[in-house]
């Protein structure tokens, strides 16, 4: 695992700020997180090119041992969106959700005995049948943010919306939008939604909530549906539900 740095002063970097990556001719390198440029800023370079571009990475995980904290690492392989910017580490769910649009791939890779040693080779392979994916949206995600970026009834599944919305990613006002997800220890979802950094933003450099976000209990079962306006405020409906699945409360918020 190679990391890469440039030759460059802090005030120089200073001056530049933030950074995504960049292109020395030959190759592309990105630097996760969207950090400011100094000389220690570690770029990774980009492995395959495409719809979805492919790199290596280290990662990093912490854990508390009752006296110590403890630190591992791992290389992984992550794929960045190039439609809507959204970071992917290369899971067997990931690659799953990100074909899911191919039913041919999906079936193929449904079919596959160890799937965990063909996670790169699919996401490549959907990447050479979908290039005509690589365009931008006609429509302005900002100009009716408001009724534009919560799950409806035209969204026939949470896939389709989430590609929704992530399309919207090349509208000016859009900084950055990406798909969370969190998973609870024993890997049930504990929570999916948008989050996005956008120029109308109280602060522009921070990550907001938006759109519909689903959270759920360890046992699978839905425990809140909330709405979130482009500034992480409840708008439109609310649900909670038992661990049972009942609905306890419900709530309508201002209008959309």
């Amino acid at each position: 695992m190679i990391f890469y740095y440039l030759v460059i002063s802090k005030q120089e970097g200073k001056s530049i700020g933030k950074i995504y990556g960049f292109c020395d001719g030959a190759n592309v390198y990105v630097a996760e997180g969207n950090p400011k440029l100094g000389p220690k800023t570690g770029f990774v370079m980009i492995n395959y090119l495409g719809r979805y571009c492919v790199y290596e990475t280290i990662e990093y995980t912490s854990a508390y041992t009752g006296t110590t904290t403890v630190t591992t690492s791992k290389q992984i392989e992550r794929a960045i969106d190039l439609v809507n910017g959204a970071v992917y580490t290369l899971s067997k769910n990931n690659v799953r959700d990100l074909i899911g649009s191919d039913a041919e791939l999906s079936k193929e890779f449904d079919e596959l005995k160890h799937k965990n040693e063909f996670l790169r080779d699919y996401i490549i392979k959907y990447s050479e049948k979908h290039r005509d994916d690589l365009v931008e949206p006609e429509t302005s995600f900002m100009k009716d943010a408001g009724n534009l970026c919560f799950q409806t009834e035209n969204d026939s599944t949470w896939e389709n919306y989430y590609k929704r919305i992530l399309d919207f990613a090349s509208d000016p006002e859009i900084l950055n939008i990406q798909l969370r997800k969190e998973e609870y220890g024993n890997g049930a979802l504990k929570n999916i939604g948008i989050m996005a950094m956008h120029k109308q933003a109280g602060d522009q450099y921070l990550f907001y909530r938006i759109g519909t976000w689903r959270y759920y209990y360890k046992n699978g079962q839905l425990q809140e549906y909330i709405e979130y306006d482009m500034n992480q405020k409840k708008i439109g409906i609310y649900r909670k539900y038992s661990e049972e699945g009942e609905l306890v409360e419900e709530i309508i918020y201002d209008a959309r």
